[in-house]
């Protein structure tokens, strides 16, 4: 497997193709637990970066 870093508009240019597994298909995000959330975080991040945060984010 080739692991690299991709930006997300790196990721919608290129002409590959993503496919997931059978086994990971059925798994779906709900509103509230896990788009509520990310979206949260996503505020959260960015608003620090607006008031000034410089820190390096970590995955």
């Amino acid at each position: 497997m080739d692991s690299r870093t991709f930006t997300i508009q790196q990721i919608y240019q290129d002409r590959r193709q993503y496919r997931v597994p059978f086994y990971q298909r059925p798994y779906v995000w709900n509103r509230d637990d896990q788009w509520g959330r990310l979206w949260e975080d996503i505020r959260d991040k960015a608003e620090a970066r607006l008031l000034g945060d410089k820190a390096v984010p970590h995955l």
